[in-house]
């Protein structure tokens, strides 16, 4: 009230918050500000909150939605999200002397992860609506013992990570639509940027240990392709879209024995296309049994979608452009088919796809038992 006092304008931002101390600090300030009285003339006494997430690139976006179901749920309702601390630790950067060594379990990374993390956070948090992004921090500075947040080393060297946060800034701005799709049942990324000049940036990983080979959805016939390292070519499109080799994650922070963990994917991609304006696209087939028949009412989902073939056994949904997995539903008689990962849709364009449902075998038994009759 003070600060709004002197300056009506002022930006009133919540401490930054780490949460994981204790996971129900948050939740408790928002219901002490709603028995406040006089809280909610003045706005509930803030316009944001602050946050900080480290090493796992999926928690800027995960974490961002769970801060504004917080919000809605106390009946505050919408407050400007910043994230005023993100990173990847360093681990195993030989210009530090490997120190300290990459440990699963440690939550770091090495050097070129830390860039991918980079990459990775910015785009999640264009696709959240995070207002401020900050990496924490610019240099390593004295932070102690094996502690190496710095996009720049202390000696004045850069690391891979700075280059990624010039190229975050320069590329993921002045956006006006985001699109988020995850397909290949969760293994590939897709966050779709349109700006403000025309220009699509595509931001594509895996979040797992397998490389993939996807087509990203082209609106035009030719674009650029850049790496976390600021490395590009052109890019032609071929078929359906723009074919890309997607590197596998390698930053499996799980300890030994356990089921990977993979708490960055591998090193994003990024495709820009220019003059392209926003359309829905359309994904469209028909679902089989195994003899070719088409198969009326039967569920079908399209990544968030789902849908119930007509009488001709036909789905058609529309959707964003993006990558999108196919999966039946259950239905007496048939069972799922294997989905089918990573269908490019592209704007102004309709993209077919027929699946064919197995059917299940009856084996009928006869009933033995007293007074049973065969």
């Amino acid at each position: 009230m003070a600060a709004k006092s002197v300056d009506p304008q002022a930006t009133i931002i919540m401490g930054g918050m780490m949460h994981w101390q204790d996971q129900g600090f948050f939740p408790q300030v928002l219901q002490a500000l709603r028995a406040d009285p006089d809280a909610a003339r003045y706005g509930y006494f803030f316009d944001g909150t602050a946050w900080h997430w480290y090493s796992r690139a999926s928690l800027v976006y995960d974490k961002t939605a769970w801060v504004r179901a917080q919000l809605q749920r106390s009946g505050i309702g919408p407050k400007r999200i910043w994230i005023t601390e993100a990173n990847l630790p360093v681990c195993g950067d030989e210009a530090n002397g490997g120190f300290p060594r990459c440990e699963p379990g440690r939550h770091r990374g090495a050097p070129a992860q830390q860039a991918a993390f980079v990459v990775q956070a910015g785009a999640y948090s264009v696709a959240a609506a995070v207002e401020r992004t900050v990496f924490f921090q610019f240099q390593d500075d004295e932070l102690g013992p094996g502690d190496y947040y710095g996009l720049v080393r202390n000696n004045g060297t850069a690391r891979p990570g700075l280059t990624a946060a010039q190229l975050v800034a320069s590329t993921f701005r002045d956006v006006e639509r985001v699109q988020r799709t995850v397909s290949a049942g969760g293994t590939v990324e897709l966050i779709t940027m349109y700006r403000r000049d025309g220009q699509r940036v595509m931001v594509a990983w895996s979040t797992n240990g397998e490389p993939k080979k996807v087509s990203l959805p082209n609106e035009t016939l030719g674009a650029t392709l850049m790496n976390a390292a600021g490395q590009t070519r052109a890019l032609n499109a071929l078929g359906e879209g723009f074919p890309v080799d997607l590197p596998a994650a390698t930053l499996n922070d799980a300890p030994p024995g356990g089921p990977p963990d993979f708490i960055v994917g591998g090193e994003p991609l990024i495709v820009v296309e220019r003059g392209v304006t926003y359309r829905q696209g359309t994904l469209a087939g028909t679902v089989r049994d195994p003899q070719g028949r088409p198969l009326a009412n039967y569920p079908v989902r399209v990544g968030p979608t789902t849908a119930t073939t007509d009488a001709a056994g036909r789905f058609s949904v529309a959707l964003p452009p993006g990558l999108y997995d196919i999966e039946l539903g259950e239905r007496i008689g048939y069972w799922q088919a294997a989905p089918v990962f990573a269908v490019p849709v592209r704007g102004g364009a309709t993209v077919e796809r027929s699946v064919t449902a197995k059917q299940v075998n009856v084996i009928r038994f006869p009933l033995v038992g007293k007074g049973a009759r065969p």
